[in-house]
């Protein structure tokens, strides 16, 4: 792993354990727009809609999961900087709420957004990181720059 990518994750990091502990401590609500978006502290012990209440180890089993496998892919494939910036994402969400799984049992959310007379899960940073990273290595992979990701195998056998 690159320097830009550790410092990028780091500090992705940061800024969700860091939200998180802001709003744990001094937030229970705020509405910062009336019927659209609030900022409602919550544990989560299970994953979206609360799925899997309780879960926390089958969650954290999962995260560990997920990062050996990006950190496969990433050794499997020479990326470009889009798809690092994606892992990088992910890589920033998935630890966020894993650290969190660890250190405190619940994943602690916040975000509260109503559309009418629906409530969107509530969510935090790191689960924008995972979406974004999500979006950003879909969009690589089915509507981006088809030399932005190589096997390594393919790339050895193509220079000799």
């Amino acid at each position: 792993m690159k320097k830009k990518e550790i410092l990028l994750i780091v500090f992705l990091v940061c800024v969700d354990q860091f939200s998180k502990f802001l709003v744990e401590k001094y937030v229970s609500y705020f509405c910062l727009i009336p019927h659209f978006l609030e900022i409602v502290f919550m544990k989560n012990t299970g994953a979206a809609w609360s799925i899997l209440d309780g879960g926390r180890w089958f969650f954290v089993l999962l995260s560990f999961a997920f990062l050996f496998f990006l950190t496969f892919m990433r050794r499997r494939f020479l990326i470009g900087k889009w798809t690092m910036l994606s892992y990088s994402f992910l890589y920033a969400g998935i630890l966020g709420n894993l650290i969190d799984r660890l250190f405190f049992g619940y994943v602690r959310d916040f975000f509260s957004f109503q559309f009418g007379n629906y409530f969107f899960p509530v969510f935090n940073f790191a689960d924008i990181f995972i979406v974004m990273g999500a979006i950003f290595l879909f969009l690589i992979t089915y509507g981006g720059d088809k030399d932005e990701t190589h096997c390594r195998t393919r790339r050895k056998h193509e220079t000799r």
